[in-house]
């Protein structure tokens, strides 16, 4: 990725700890009152003095001590240390500077990142009324991250820039209280609220998640290279940087302000304020490795306990909607952090894609597939099945007519589960979701064959009948399906529509209907086929969206519906003359 000299310049001096000339005791901001020290691990204390000089850390104990380097920076690192709800002073001494973290834990930190769905405060959401009385609890603490993209890797993360009133919300660690646990983020809270209640362990939250953000600007730029498919994204991107012109875009926008001003002076309305346009070129959340660069890559050197992610509507929806790079970018996310974070089993717990808008009809499944949310899905899950000790947590039966769902708190449950389960593993504690394992042709029905153990049913058990399956022939046109249960945990999918099938789905669309899972939750979407389902958005901007070969449209999707239509049709009035005494009345 090109970095222009004097943007790399600007980044750097912005978030600068110190100036060499005149350097004084500091560290990064990750470091503060009220913040928790990972348990277990080595615990790295880092920053940056006057070359030559002395350090000393002391916290619980433990007295360490190294020296200023030439380049004004120094590190060293705590002997790991069992869980411990007692405050505690964390000491750093230098030559002439000393400074003191006070109430200080040792725990589970665990990165709460993604975008606006993670980013939704805990004091917002459905029943946050009668949460938010209860969140009186000293073992929790957050720290949100203020938001940065930039183009090279960051050491520091700065300090809120707005105004005095996000001073006090980001960039320092709070402790949980009705006052502060409402800016929390919703999920992570819930998450937090549940592990530390059943296992003790104080629980250290770190936010940066950023709304609007795409997958491929939190994939680091070194590894986002690797990947041959993402290169025009990075290098269409790159362009837009190096292409960026002030007096032209302030040109630009004064033109519109200019429209706008003379229409509201005719209204007799005030004139709107003149825009602002930044001198050089603002990285945005959609930046390639932009939001890594500055949100992950001030933190790695803190140790942490496992991270959960919840990210993906930007990659469905408008321009950006890419399911097929997704595909490739999103699986990529995870080895990359572990990297990042010196962990190569770091517990990750992947968020599922929430439904939203109109929820779908599960009668009419031709249109409901074409949306690239199932894309999204679909790359979520592939990246749990491929690498070890991660999480999925589906979500999609909690969505909402709008994007973001307030319905936050069983997420952070369910995040909850999993994690007792599999990484506290807690006795007696769960997570046996029904992931379709294997799946084979018997006749006209096809078998599904799920997590063993997991007994998978649909609401009150099989006596409702489970929705949200459809089944397709080789013409790899899906009908709605019935689904029986054949033995364990496997079932059969079948329709009377469909006497040859090759195919099937469960949940594959932006809403859909499945109600399908147990207790752990429900069912992640799946399909067995592998056919072409998405065309993605052109990286030009504005450009022609050309739908690849195979790949459905809107126009083959409202042909077979009206195919499947008239053959239910036939179907039905075929029964009707089996029946003795029909065929005559309908004649």
């Amino acid at each position: 990725m090109n970095i222009n000299a004097n943007t790399r310049s600007l980044v750097l001096a912005a978030i600068a700890p110190l100036s060499m000339a005149n350097a004084k005791l500091e560290l990064p901001r990750v470091f503060g009152d009220d913040m928790v020290v990972q348990r277990d691990k080595p615990a790295r204390v880092w920053g940056w003095g006057d070359k030559g000089d002395s350090i000393t850390v002391e916290f619980a104990g433990q007295s360490k001590n190294t020296t200023v380097g030439d380049d004004g920076k120094w590190q060293l690192a705590l002997e790991s240390m069992p869980a411990n709800a007692t405050p505690r002073v964390l000491q750093v001494k230098g030559g002439k500077d000393s400074l003191a973290f006070k109430n200080v834990l040792v725990g589970d930190v665990w990165l709460c990142s993604g975008q606006s769905n993670m980013e939704s405060a805990a004091g917002g959401i459905v029943n946050s009324d009668l949460d938010m009385p209860l969140s009186n609890i000293p073992a929790i603490r957050c720290l949100t991250i203020p938001l940065r993209s930039s183009p090279v890797p960051l050491d520091n993360f700065p300090t809120e820039e707005r105004n005095p009133f996000y001073e006090e919300l980001k960039g320092v660690w709070r402790v949980s209280s009705p006052d502060a646990a409402k800016d929390f983020p919703a999920v992570g809270y819930h998450f937090a609220r549940i592990v530390n209640a059943i296992t003790g362990v104080p629980i250290g939250l770190i936010d940066n998640s950023w709304g609007g953000s795409v997958v491929e600007t939190w994939v680091s730029p070194e590894a986002l290279a690797q990947i041959p498919e993402a290169l025009p994204l990075i290098k269409a991107f790159d362009a837009e940087a190096a292409a960026y012109d002030h007096p032209a875009e302030l040109a630009r926008k004064m033109g519109g302000w200019k429209q706008q001003a003379a229409k509201a002076e005719a209204a007799g309305k005030p004139t709107p304020p003149k825009p602002e346009v930044p001198e050089s070129y603002v990285h945005r959340q959609s930046f390639p490795g932009g939001c890594f660069n500055g949100l992950v890559a001030p933190l790695q050197k803190f140790a942490i306990k496992g991270v959960l992610f919840y990210q993906g509507e930007n990659n469905c929806v408008a321009s950006q909607g890419r399911p097929n790079l997704y595909l490739k970018t999103f699986p990529a996310l995870i080895p990359d952090w572990r990297r990042a974070f010196a962990d190569p089993e770091l517990p990750f717990c992947i968020v599922q894609l929430c439904s939203f808008g109109e929820p779908d009809d599960e009668n009419e499944p031709e249109r409901n597939m074409l949306h690239k949310a199932s894309g999204v899905r679909e790359a979520q899950l592939n990246a749990h099945l491929q690498h070890k000790n991660t999480g999925i947590v589906p979500t999609f039966d909690l969505g909402h007519v709008q994007m973001h769902s307030p319905f936050k708190r069983p997420i952070g449950e369910r995040a909850a589960r999993w994690a007792l389960a599999t990484v506290y593993q807690i006795k007696d504690i769960t997570y046996d979701l029904p992931i379709m394992t294997s799946w084979k042709k018997d006749g006209p029905r096809i078998l599904i064959t799920f997590t063993p153990g997991s007994h998978p049913s649909s609401p009150y058990g099989m006596r409702v009948p489970p929705k949200g399956f459809v089944i397709a022939g080789s013409d790899r046109h899906f009908h709605p399906a019935s689904v029986t249960h054949e033995k364990d945990d496997t079932f059969a999918v079948s329709s009377a529509l469909v006497p040859d099938p090759v195919a099937v789905r469960y949940a594959w669309g932006v809403h859909p209907a499945g109600n399908f899972g147990n207790r752990a939750g429900p069912t992640p979407p799946f399909r067995t086929d592998d056919w072409p389902a998405w065309t993605d958005s052109p990286i030009e901007r504005n450009g022609p969206e050309k739908p690849g070969p195979g790949v459905p449209t809107r126009e083959t999707a409202e042909a077979q519906a009206r195919d499947r239509k008239a053959a239910a049709a036939r179907k039905l009035l075929e029964d009707l003359d089996a029946v003795p005494g029909k065929q005559s009345k309908r004649k």
